[in-house]
C-alpha cells in the first residue's frame, strides 16, 4: 500500500516526517513495516528519492515529474481530479496527540486484539454480539469513536462495513454503541449528557443482556457469593468453573463455554484438595480443562502486580470468568467496617473486568454479616459493598441436610430465579494422600434436581424430629451420645457429631433449643414438639 499527500503549497519536511508517522501509525503499522519520504528534513538531505505516483501514472504532475524522469504520461482523469481536490495545506495536517496511536495500540490486551482480527465462525452467523463486545471494551480503555474506527476498521468481524453490496456506516454504528454504553453500562465512568427521546429513539437503546449462563449471570457484571463457613460456597464456585469450562448445562440453562481464572486467595490447599476430587468424580483429566489458578492473595491496587495479571490473561485467557475466593483475603484495608476502605475494595474487584479480556463475569465469595441470619445473608461491608455489586448470591444448606442452594438475596440486577440445589458430597480419592499415604477427605458439590432436593429436605426433616425425641429422652446429652442414641454414624464408624451440631443449629433458629450451661436442651416448644413426634411414632408401629 502506498499514502500519497498532496500539499497545495511547499511544506518543511520536519512538519510533513512526523505526521506521515503519524497516519502510518493510525493504519496499524509499526516503524519496522513501512518507510517514510521524505526520510529526513533540510535541503539536500534525502537519503533516497520515490517516484510518485507509482505504477503507469508516472510525470504528469510537475511536482512529480522533478522526482521521476521516466515511466509514461497516462493519468486517469478521475485520479488526476482527486489528487488536485485533495491537496491539503500545512495547517491541515493531522494534530498529533501525545501518546501516539502505536503507544495507544499496546493498550489493547493481546486477547482483545485477538478478538478485532478474529474472522469466526460467530455463533448463530450474528457478529452483532461480538462486535458491540469490542467496541465496549475498547470504552473501557478510554477508546473515543474515532481511536476505536481505527483500531477496528476492515478487521475481523469489522470487515463486513466494506461490503460494497451492502454498504454500512462503521462510524455511525460505533456511536450508536458508545452511546448505548455511556448511558446504560454498569462500569461506565462517564457522566451522560442530558438528552430527551422520543419513544422510537429511546426503544432503540436497548442492550440485549449477554448471559455467561443463559437467564441467571451475565457477562461483565460483578456478584458476591455469601454464605457462612460450611455451606459450600467454594464447594459451588468450583463446580461453576468446570462447568463453564466445559460448557455443560446448569438447571437446564445454556452455559456460554469459555476459560475460567480462579484467584484461590484464603485457602489454596483446600482447593487444590477439592478440585483434584471434584475432576476425579467427573472423569476429567486436569490437562484437559482451561481454569487457571492464582494461588495466595496479593494487593490488586499495585500497579506492577496488576501488569502482570494482564500479561499472564493475554498469554491464557480470553477469560469468560473470574473467581475470587474470599473478598477478605483479597481486602486491602483494615476495617471492614468503614464504608470508603470497603466501597474502594470492591472497585477493585469489579476492575478486574477491565484488566482481564474476555468481558469476565466475576463471582467474589464472601462471608455474610457478623450477625447474620438466614433472612440476612449480605456480604460484610454492607451497604457500601454491596452497593458496587450486580447481585448479591448465595449459597445456604436446607435444614438437617447436606444440600446447599444457590440463590440471591438483598440486590439481583436480572430476573429472579429459583434456587438451584446442588449436594455437599464428603469423600475421598486416591489421588488424595497424606505424607504416609493415609486418604484425605474433603467435599465438592454436585449439581441435583429438585426432586433430590425434596428428598433430602424430608430426610431432613425426619432426622430433626428424631433428634427432638432423643433429646426429650436423654436430657444434657453430648453430641456423640444423642448421635449413638439415633444411630448416626459417620464413613468410618464414629458418632457423627458434626450432623447432630448442624441440626441442633437448624432447631435453635426454629426456638425448639436452646444452651445452658454449656449443654442442648429442649425449649417448652421443643418439648412440646419431641412429645408430638413420640405420640406420632407410636401410632405409626406395626402391631
Amino acid at each position: 500500500m502506498h499514502l500519497f499527500v498532496f500539499f497545495k503549497e511547499p511544506v518543511k519536511a520536519e512538519l510533513v516526517i512526523p505526521a506521515l508517522h503519524y497516519m502510518a501509525a493510525r493504519l496499524g503499522f509499526e516503524k519496522k513495516d513501512y518507510e517514510v519520504f521524505p526520510t529526513s528534513a533540510g535541503e539536500d538531505k534525502f537519503s533516497r528519492a520515490i517516484s510518485m505516483p507509482y505504477g503507469n501514472m508516472f510525470d504528469v504532475l510537475p511536482e512529480q515529474s522533478a522526482l521521476a524522469g521516466h515511466g509514461n504520461r497516462q493519468l486517469l482523469e478521475t485520479c488526476l481530479y482527486l489528487a488536485e481536490k485533495m491537496r491539503i495545506t500545512a495547517a491541515e495536517l493531522p494534530e498529533i496527540p501525545k501518546e501516539s496511536p502505536q503507544q495507544e495500540s499496546r493498550r489493547i490486551p493481546l486477547a482483545l486484539q485477538t478478538a478485532i482480527l478474529s474472522t469466526g465462525p460467530y455463533p448463530g452467523n450474528d457478529r452483532s454480539p461480538i462486535t458491540a463486545s469490542i467496541i465496549w471494551q475498547l470504552r473501557d480503555l478510554g477508546f473515543d469513536a474515532d481511536g476505536i474506527k481505527t483500531a477496528v476498521e476492515g478487521h475481523g468481524p469489522f470487515a463486513r462495513y466494506d461490503d460494497k453490496e451492502k454498504p454500512k456506516d462503521l462510524k455511525a454504528d460505533i456511536d450508536r454503541i458508545i452511546t448505548k454504553y455511556d448511558l446504560r453500562h454498569p462500569n461506565s465512568r462517564i457522566v451522560p449528557k442530558f438528552s430527551m427521546q422520543s419513544s422510537a429513539e429511546f426503544v432503540t437503546n436497548f442492550v440485549p443482556p449477554d448471559y455467561l449462563i443463559d437467564g441467571l449471570i451475565q457477562r461483565r457484571f460483578i456478584y458476591s457469593m455469601t454464605g457462612p463457613t460450611g455451606e459450600g460456597k467454594t464447594s459451588v464456585a468450583l463446580l461453576l468453573a468446570l462447568f463453564v469450562d466445559r460448557g455443560w448445562k446448569l438447571d437446564n440453562r445454556e452455559i456460554d463455554k469459555g476459560k475460567v481464572l480462579f484467584l484461590a486467595g484464603e485457602n489454596p490447599d483446600d482447593v487444590r484438595m477439592r478440585w483434584i476430587k471434584l475432576l476425579d468424580d467427573m472423569k476429567v483429566n486436569a490437562d484437559e480443562v482451561n481454569v487457571f489458578f492464582v494461588p495466595g492473595s496479593f494487593a490488586l491496587s499495585k500497579q506492577g502486580l496488576r501488569d502482570q495479571i494482564m500479561k499472564a490473561s493475554e498469554a491464557n485467557g480470553p477469560f469468560a470468568l473470574i473467581i475470587v475466593d474470599t473478598s477478605a483475603a483479597f481486602f486491602e484495608g483494615d476495617d471492614e467496617n468503614i464504608n470508603t476502605q470497603m466501597m474502594a475494595h470492591a472497585k477493585r474487584l469489579r476492575g478486574l473486568i477491565d484488566l482481564i479480556a474476555g468481558n469476565p463475569t466475576v463471582i467474589v465469595t464472601s462471608h455474610p454479616v457478623k450477625h447474620f441470619s438466614r433472612e440476612n445473608m449480605i456480604p460484610r461491608g454492607g451497604g457500601a459493598f454491596l452497593n458496587e455489586m450486580d447481585g448479591n448470591l448465595t449459597c445456604m444448606k436446607v435444614d438437617g441436610t447436606m444440600v446447599t442452594e444457590l440463590h440471591w438475596q438483598g440486590k439481583f440486577r436480572g430476573i429472579d430465579f429459583a434456587a438451584i440445589p446442588f449436594r455437599l458430597e464428603v469423600g475421598k480419592t486416591d489421588k488424595l494422600k497424606d505424607s504416609k499415604g493415609r486418604h484425605i477427605w474433603t467435599v465438592i458439590a454436585r449439581s441435583i434436581t429438585e426432586k433430590e432436593r425434596d428428598a433430602a429436605e424430608h430426610t431432613g426433616q425426619k432426622n430433626k424430629a428424631q433428634l427432638l425425641v432423643a433429646m426429650a429422652k436423654m436430657p444434657g446429652a453430648s453430641l456423640a451420645d444423642l448421635a449413638k442414641e439415633v444411630g448416626w454414624t459417620t464413613k468410618d464408624g464414629k458418632p457423627y457429631r458434626s450432623l447432630v451440631q448442624r441440626l441442633l443449629s437448624a432447631l435453635r433458629e426454629d426456638k425448639l433449643v436452646k444452651k445452658e450451661s454449656g449443654r442442648w436442651v429442649l425449649t417448652k416448644a421443643g418439648a412440646k414438639e419431641a412429645g408430638t413426634v413420640a405420640a406420632q411414632e407410636e401410632l405409626e408401629m406395626p402391631f
